[in-house]
């Protein structure tokens, strides 16, 4: 294999491949700006490996190179290069060979392009970060019960996922991971423990059902994304946090809940903060426990932790009425007959029939 090493201090890379057309490896050295990988990532398809051991991208003052490239998608929407997945991809490996169908790490683990079907083969063990970023499409999507671990934003506004099923072997997901899919219908892995922040953000989910493994569901998790009015969650969920849905309308916490953010149902300066969910809790949980559709610290009975307290019809109006008599400090209480009431303020404010 003939291998060649670019050095970024050297000269451009343009006159440098001029000059090494026909290497089969390509070892780059040095820092690299997101224009300079550009030229870089339009000579790939003529290499079968290439090493960045010793490669760094540069950050500006106010963003990271991942920065940028995320940035890139939500604002301008322009899908991230190859370049850009080898080198966001770098915490899992060194060296990615490519080939006409996929690119992998050197040790076919990792897979982060594809150009072929099946999408994801058979071996591999984690999907990397940004992976099949805004690839469309995709209406099927097959993971193999090798894989390990989903990266952040791998399949960010993919596609329309008619069925998305992940295998009891998925443990980590990243994220953003499937930010922006439409999904009719969400199976999730056996033993994920958590969701991470923003993983299905806008998928507009159907169908869904949390396993019991899931302990932790991280901010803006299913941020707009659960056509579901109620939400049962799972014995075992320990923690919900920021945003986690919205949109409810009554939710059911279990025996294990241990952390309820009171934010957990709503975007900050876009939603109401009022349109609390109808509150459920499992009677065993120590920690919370629900009265009417609002939500209780235990050994803090004083005030609702979350919610209103749902009051009967005699209630109301007694309160309306109490209202009423504090708006007009002149008025009569209602039971109060012209015997003992003063005339002149009788004449003002009869009792009403």
């Amino acid at each position: 294999m003939i291998a060649k090493v670019f050095d970024r201090d050297a000269k451009s890379f343009s006159q440098w491949y001029e000059q090494n057309k026909g290497i089969e490896k390509l070892i780059l050295k040095g820092n690299y700006t997101y224009e300079e990988l550009d030229v870089i990532d339009k000579i790939l398809g003529n290499i079968q490996v290439i090493d960045i051991t010793d490669t760094t991208a540069n950050s500006t003052k106010e963003e990271s190179f991942e920065e940028q490239v995320i940035y890139r998608m939500f604002d301008d929407d322009i899908a991230p290069r190859i370049i850009d997945k080898i080198i966001l991809n770098k915490h899992y490996a060194n060296v990615f060979t490519i080939s006409k169908d996929y690119i992998f790490s050197e040790d076919k683990k990792i897979l982060i392009h594809s150009f072929s079907t099946p999408l994801i083969p058979q071996g591999t063990e984690i999907i990397g970060k940004c992976s099949f970023a805004q690839r469309k499409g995709i209406r099927v999507l097959e993971i193999p019960e090798t894989v390990k671990e989903i990266g952040d934003f791998a399949f960010y506004e993919c596609s329309d996922f008619s069925e998305l099923k992940l295998p009891d072997s998925v443990v980590k997901l990243g994220e953003s991971a499937f930010y922006g899919c439409d999904i009719d219908k969400l199976t999730l892995s056996q033993n994920l423990t958590r969701i991470p922040v923003g993983c299905f953000t806008f998928c507009y989910i159907d169908d869904m059902t949390i396993p019991s493994s899931i302990k932790v569901i991280e901010q803006e998790a299913f941020h707009r994304a659960c056509c579901c009015a109620e939400i049962i969650l799972s014995e075992g969920v320990e923690e919900i946090h920021y945003n986690a849905f919205d949109g409810l309308r009554k939710i059911s916490f279990p025996s294990t809940m241990k952390i309820i953010e009171k934010d957990f149902y709503y975007e900050e300066m876009c939603d109401d903060p009022k349109e609390v969910p109808y509150i459920e809790v499992h009677p065993d949980n120590p920690y919370f426990y629900a009265k009417n559709g609002t939500l209780y610290k235990r050994g803090d009975d004083a005030k609702p932790y979350l919610g209103y307290i749902y009051k009967s019809e005699e209630e109301k109006k007694k309160e309306e009425e109490e209202k009423e008599e504090k708006r007009n400090p002149f008025h009569p209480p209602r039971t109060k007959t012209k015997e003992d009431t003063p005339a002149e303020i009788y004449a003002m404010y009869p009792p009403k029939n």
